[in-house]
C-alpha cells in the first residue's frame, strides 16, 4: 500500500481560497485544517479578549486585537490562525490582502493541552 504525499502549495495559491469559516492554515506548503474550537475554548477565548481590550483602553497608543479565524504570517510558507493575537503602534499589523504580519503577541488554546501565550 502506498501513502500519496500532499499536495503543496504556496503562499500566493493558498491566499487565493475563497474566504472560508474553516481553520485552514499553510505550514510549509501544506494546507492543513483544524477541528473546530469547543466551547469551553470559546468562552476561554472570549474571557482573554475582553481582558486584553480592557487593558488596551488604558494603553497610551492604539492596540489591535484580532481573534480567529485571522491569518497571520509567521514566516515565509507559514500562515497560521492563532486563537487570538495583537499588535501595537510600535509593532503594527501589516495587512496583506486578508493576511497580517508582525503581531505582537499569540495564543492558542487546545482542548488536549493547557492553553499557551508567546
Amino acid at each position: 500500500m502506498s501513502s500519496l504525499a500532499p499536495r503543496l502549495i504556496d503562499e500566493a495559491e493558498f491566499l487565493s481560497l475563497a474566504e472560508s469559516t474553516e481553520r485552514l492554515e499553510l505550514i510549509d506548503g501544506e494546507v492543513i485544517l483544524s477541528p473546530s474550537p469547543s466551547f469551553r475554548h470559546q468562552r476561554l477565548l472570549r474571557r482573554v479578549v475582553r481582558a486584553l481590550e480592557d487593558w488596551a483602553d488604558t494603553q497610551q497608543s492604539i492596540i489591535s486585537i484580532g481573534i480567529a479565524p485571522l491569518d497571520v504570517r509567521f514566516a515565509p510558507g507559514r500562515i497560521l490562525q492563532p486563537t487570538r493575537s495583537w499588535c501595537s503602534a510600535a509593532y503594527p499589523m501589516i495587512s496583506k490582502g486578508r493576511s497580517i504580519g508582525c503581531p505582537r503577541s499569540v495564543s492558542r488554546c487546545s482542548p488536549a493541552i493547557e492553553p499557551t501565550i508567546a
